[in-house]
């Protein structure tokens, strides 16, 4: 249906706008405010002119054949005359009933001779504005409230009427019925059933009952079905993530638009039900021939699209100082923080909805990192990072794929490795770098630094395993030395890899002289900062030490020159 998106903005600030080709589940992702709803809202308002829609922000591409006919030959036309000679061709889809379209036009107005009635209908679509009509029809946009809507007492219609509504559809079409009903019956233990509500209208209304209606009560208004209801519960009175993933279902299973958008499908669902619906959305895109559109913050959710099987479209925006970007992800590289193990265990995939990832080698080093961080953001103090996410990916060899991976996404993403970065072996040290882009010159030079700051360290009596050089880090070489290895961890800073020039996460506040190592020592830092902000022992933030660590994170971080990202 939909083929592509034309954003204006770039892959990076101030770079040509692109062309997006979008798939059956395309899932638009970013920070707050980087233009996610934005972007899903401009879709419906588009205008025709010369074969391409238009939007106020967006460049829609149609393929027109596949919106509105399919394949040609799954039509076939009906023709009518009028008395005054007006002409209307109806179009109908020989293998969905619910799609058919109608054009109605004068021959002294529009000539059609020699064209195949589809060619005409198409054509006079285009010149006459009802192409806007009849793809406005194809489209849905579900946000939190459409959702509700859904799923409110509908009017009971004409059987020989085109169904409107979801639940007439429901009534007519019993597969679709029984569909939605397992589905929703897995999820929630009840089973949903629609019932017939006489007042003033007929109308037909959504109940849960814990046993299975039997087949001959289904929409009948008896003594009976009367009896079997009278203690069901109507989904008025469910909660709203029932109410939220059941109008999902049904406009997925029983609504008429073809293209849905959603935004935030996960809103009032628990994340392992959000992973569900990713899921069921991909099943539907091969069942119910439909495609999606949603913005999202949920990691979740995303991971249950991934999962179904389908092509996913990835597009990230940002939106900062008034500059937008927008970068198609690889989904090659998305399948590889699904699948691998190591990577998925961290929640790679989570850093995707943050502006700013900082990744560490162990889990104890993201838990200090993040509080101090905590810590200053708390604090108001300006060397504190807004809206950054911790991860660890255990072990410093595991750090150059996240790292090259969070920056292909186009996510600011700085790497900090104890000073032992020197001592690698050549193959990960050189990953490294490589994942942090530096150019080839700089490369050479530092790996060159690297191996000859590391032979200093080894004549240095008692640096057995490098114990010298974790405990004192720097301050164990001798003042030449000391300098280049500044210079060395400076000329790494400017690519986003921060060595602990101390030595080691336990080399951090030292004031506290806590000797424990790894578990322990975090363990007896952490009782030592105190939990409790009102309390006098509570550690804030003070000058120097780890504090301007992550202060120097920070100005990498948000700085818009920075280097070292992917173009």
């Amino acid at each position: 249906m939909l083929k592509s998106i034309n954003f204006k903005a770039g892959r990076v600030a101030g770079g040509t706008e692109q062309v997006i080709p979008v798939s059956p589940i395309t899932i638009i992702i970013g920070p707050n405010n980087s233009g996610k709803s934005t972007a899903l809202y401009e879709l419906p308002r588009i205008q025709f002119n010369q074969n391409k829609i238009l939007m106020t922000n967006f460049d829609c591409l149609i393929d027109f054949e596949s919106i509105l006919f399919g394949q040609k030959n799954n039509f076939y036309s009906q023709k009518e005359s009028f008395d005054g000679g007006a002409k209307r061709i109806i179009l109908k889809s020989k293998n969905n009933e619910d799609i058919q379209w109608e054009v109605t036009y004068h021959p002294s107005v529009f000539d059609t001779q020699g064209m195949s009635d589809i060619m005409a209908a198409e054509k006079l679509m285009k010149s006459n504005g009802q192409l806007n009509n009849i793809i406005n029809q194809q489209l849905k946009l579900l946000n939190s409230q459409e959702r509700l809507t859904i799923i409110s007492q509908q009017r009971i219609e004409i059987l020989n009427n085109f169904p409107s509504s979801v639940f007439n559809k429901l009534h007519r079409d019993t597969a679709a019925y029984e569909k939605v009903r397992e589905i929703i019956y897995t999820e929630f233990g009840n089973w949903p059933s629609l019932c017939f509500v006489i007042d003033n209208n007929a109308n037909f209304e959504l109940k849960f009952t814990s046993q299975k209606p039997p087949i001959d009560l289904e929409f009948l208004y008896k003594n009976d079905a009367q009896q079997f209801f009278k203690n069901a519960i109507s989904i008025s009175q469910m909660s709203d993530g029932v109410k939220s993933y059941t109008g999902m279902i049904l406009s997925t299973y029983a609504g008429n638009e073809k293209l849905l958008l959603i935004d935030e499908p996960e809103a009032f669902l628990h994340p392992s039900l959000a992973q569900k619906l990713g899921k069921e959305f991909g099943k539907a895109t091969k069942t119910e021939l439909k495609q999606f559109i949603c913005a999202t913050h949920s990691p979740f959710f995303l991971m249950g699209c991934l999962q179904s099987g389908v092509e996913v479209t990835v597009i990230r925006l940002t939106y900062k100082e008034e500059v937008a970007t927008a970068r198609h992800l690889n989904s090659t590289d998305l399948k590889k923080l699904m699948t691998n193990p190591m990577l998925r265990s961290t929640g790679m995939l989570n850093g995707l909805f943050y502006e700013n990832v900082v990744i560490t080698e162990a889990d104890s080093d993201r838990a200090f990192y993040e509080e101090i961080n905590h810590r200053l953001v708390e604090s108001g103090d300006p060397r504190g990072i807004t809206n950054c996410l911790f991860l660890h990916v255990n072990g410093k060899t595991q750090i150059p794929q996240a790292l090259k991976m969070m920056r292909d996404m186009g996510i600011p993403s700085a790497a900090i490795f104890d000073l032992d970065f020197i001592a690698l072996d050549g193959s990960t040290r050189q990953e490294s770098l490589e994942a942090a882009n530096l150019p080839t010159i700089e490369k050479e030079t530092i790996s060159s630094k690297s191996t000859l700051l590391n032979n200093a360290f080894k004549v240095i009596p008692g640096n057995e395993k490098n114990k010298i050089l974790k405990s004192k880090g720097i301050r164990a070489l001798n003042s030449g030395e000391q300098e280049a290895a500044n210079n060395l961890a400076d000329s790494l800073q400017k690519y986003g890899i921060f060595l602990v020039r101390n030595g080691e996460l336990e080399s951090w506040l030292g004031s506290y002289k806590i000797s424990d190592k790894k578990t322990a020592w975090l363990n007896a830092v952490f009782k030592r900062m105190g939990d409790d902000p009102n309390s006098e022992s509570y550690q804030k933030p003070e000058s120097g030490d780890v504090w301007d660590f992550i202060g120097n994170l920070k100005e990498w971080l948000e700085n818009p020159k920075r280097l070292g990202m992917s173009e």
